[in-house]
């Protein structure tokens, strides 16, 4: 009897301990962000999609990992004047610039409102030229 006691005590720890294993299996390491505030993001997260769906899976990891990394805008880098939804050809990396608000002019040609883009979807893709600081 006291052995069995013993056991049921050992439960909460080891029903932690399981717990903690698959809630940290599910974990997926977020992509470093440079000095410069830029993060690349991985090509294989658009390998096999067509362009549109390969644009608005960058798109919403832009906007994502730049919540994520505690900024409010981003700027695709290496796209002519910065205009493109997102320069993402299936399965190539994908580099971007994040911004905190009031590092610039919300109206700048290119940039990105991550905010709104994850609360409205990539859809409308949430071109920032509306809003102000």
């Amino acid at each position: 009897m006291v052995i069995l006691r013993g056991l049921s005590h050992a439960r909460f720890p080891m029903a932690t301990l399981v717990s903690a294993i698959f809630i940290s299996s599910c974990a997926v390491p977020m992509p470093a962000m440079r000095a410069d505030h830029t993060v690349t993001i991985a090509g294989r997260l658009t390998a096999g999609l067509g362009p549109a769906d390969a644009n608005r899976k960058a798109m919403s990891e832009a906007a994502r990992l730049t919540v994520d990394h505690g900024f409010r805008y981003f700027k695709f880098v290496g796209t002519p004047n910065g205009t493109a939804a997102a320069p993402a050809l299936p399965g190539k990396d994908i580099v971007f610039k994040a911004f905190h608000k009031g590092e610039i002019r919300p109206n700048t040609p290119g940039l990105w409102d991550a905010d709104t883009i994850l609360t409205s979807g990539t859809k409308d893709l949430a071109r920032n030229t509306d809003r102000q600081p």
